[in-house]
């Protein structure tokens, strides 16, 4: 009970979940986990079946003029079902098919489910088997390695001491370098709520160190929060950094990875500037899509447990850096990839990826001609939708539609009695044509006038709309509901 009653109040004291509904069941979710720990027994979560694709577009990248190439991802939650050990296995495959040189694999928290003895037993079988000699292993502690908070960082450290590749192996924080002298930091937290604010010193150092080295070289950063109001998802999901953002505006060379959100890579948000240097969320390997709150589906869109998505990392001659994102499950890349000129950038701080810059250049969405919403299994106080999906020809999005708004006006009032958000499935490509959602919160005998317009990641919505018009069924009288009710069956016992 004492480890149920620690992992508890850390989760209570965690910076960053606005949300009070999550914060509840994180905090539930992680007392269960002591509970099952000090038992000796922690039971897996029971998942569709996941399978590594047949086919896939990995080819050998060149390494013509590039200096250090690297993956990232977060996530892995081993421990969670059979298919995060899965995911992680063929993360392994894509990483090598990509690049056989690979310099170094970074895993940024959450390594695993609860922080289990035997979860690391799995993960540790994992990268003896599948990490190469040559490839440097980067790992630090996410909020799920506390989930039971006394004797964490304990067994962080004797897993890691079992690798067979031992660089840095036993440490929370790790200098980490490769190629050419260029750096990944790699920072763990101190406890389950992400507080980073003791790393402080240790950091400043880091940074000093490698700027000296050679101040227009990339610095890599990586833990397992990310900074507020930076990358995808992370004005929900952040840790507590105290000084150490301030600390980060002097070094706009460094780029910081961060994982603990799962949200979706395909999101060109993934990206951001704001602060002054580079921060990118790395979705998930092993775990499952979770993106922001407001949308009909509660935050995990549909079809989550698909995911699966990783980082390639490269940096060149020049201290160009390109980052490709990897759709593991797909077996092809994501959208565009990003380029950072890092010499550019220390001297003239001018930062392609920034909100406001990134807003501007968006293009407002549009439906193709012909486009139309319709409505079936019309309800007393529910209807579902079927309508064309958008377009959105934008150099920042690939041409995808983020996000809907149905409208259920009202005609008798003008008001809206529905106004509702909900995904579109940019995160599984090919993007189905149609997409059909179910709309509740209507009013029993009631004509709706239905409007559906898209958003698109930057939330600029389209002027056009897709309308219909409906009118939902009347209740039921008492004596229609009689008829409908099943007649009553009577028993009869014989003995």
């Amino acid at each position: 009970m004492k480890e149920a009653f620690e992992c508890f109040t850390e989760n209570w004291r965690e910076k960053g979940d606005g949300n009070m509904l999550r914060k509840i069941k994180r905090a539930a979710a992680c007392a269960m986990s002591a509970v099952l720990l000090s038992a000796g027994t922690l039971a897996p979560v029971k998942a569709a079946s996941w399978t590594a694709p047949q086919q896939t577009e990995w080819q050998e990248l060149s390494r013509d003029n590039v200096k250090v190439r690297f993956a990232v991802g977060s996530d892995l939650h081993i421990g969670r079902n059979e298919d995060a050990s899965e995911k992680l296995r063929n993360a392994f495959d894509a990483f090598y098919q990509t690049d056989s040189q690979l310099d170094a694999a970074i895993f940024v928290g959450d390594i695993t489910n609860n922080g289990a003895e035997g979860e690391y037993t799995k993960l540790i079988d994992i990268l003896n088997n599948k990490l190469k000699d040559h490839t440097k292993l980067g790992m630090m502690m996410g909020n799920h390695e506390f989930n039971t908070a006394s004797g964490a960082v304990d067994r962080y450290k004797a897993a890691m001491s079992k690798l067979k590749q031992g660089v840095n192996r036993q440490d929370t924080n790790n200098n980490i370098t490769v190629g050419d002298g260029y750096h990944i930091i790699t920072m763990s937290a101190k406890n389950y709520g992400g507080d980073y604010t003791d790393n402080y010193e240790w950091l400043k150092q880091q940074l000093e160190e490698a700027a000296a080295e050679d101040p227009e070289k990339p610095i890599f950063l990586a833990q397992h929060h990310g900074f507020k109001d930076t990358a995808y998802v992370t004005n929900e999901w952040y840790g507590n950094f105290g000084d150490i953002q301030e600390l980060l505006k002097q070094y706009p060379q460094v780029i910081d990875f961060s994982g603990h959100s799962h949200a979706t890579l395909n999101d060109p948000r993934s990206i951001n500037q704001d602060l002054g240097f580079t921060a990118i969320q790395d979705g998930t390997i092993g775990a499952y899509f979770e993106n922001e709150s407001g949308k009909m589906e509660g935050t995990r869109p549909a079809d989550s447990e698909n995911a699966s998505q990783a980082l390639m990392v490269e940096v060149d001659g020049e201290n160009q850096v390109t980052i490709r994102r990897m759709d593991l499950t797909e077996g092809n890349y994501i959208g565009k990839s990003w380029t950072l000129d890092i010499p550019e950038l220390v001297r003239q701080k001018s930062f392609p990826y920034t909100t406001e810059k990134r807003t501007a250049e968006s293009a407002v969405p549009t439906f193709p001609e012909g486009a139309e919403v319709t409505a079936s299994n019309v309800k007393e106080a529910s209807a579902d939708l079927t309508f064309t999906q958008g377009q959105n020809e934008d150099k920042n999005d690939d041409g995808w539609v983020h996000s809907y708004r149905i409208k259920a006006v009202n005609k008798n009032t003008g008001k809206a009695d529905v106004d509702k958000l909900t995904f579109s499935d940019y995160y599984m490509p090919p993007m189905q044509k149609e997409l059909t959602k179910t709309v509740t919160g209507l009013a029993d005998d009631t004509e709706y006038r239905i409007e559906v317009t898209a958003i698109n990641p930057f939330q600029k919505e389209s002027t056009q709309k897709l309308a219909a018009d409906i009118k939902t069924a009347p209740l039921l009288t008492e004596e229609e509901l009689k008829k409908k009710l099943p007649k009553p069956i009577c028993w009869m016992w014989i003995s």
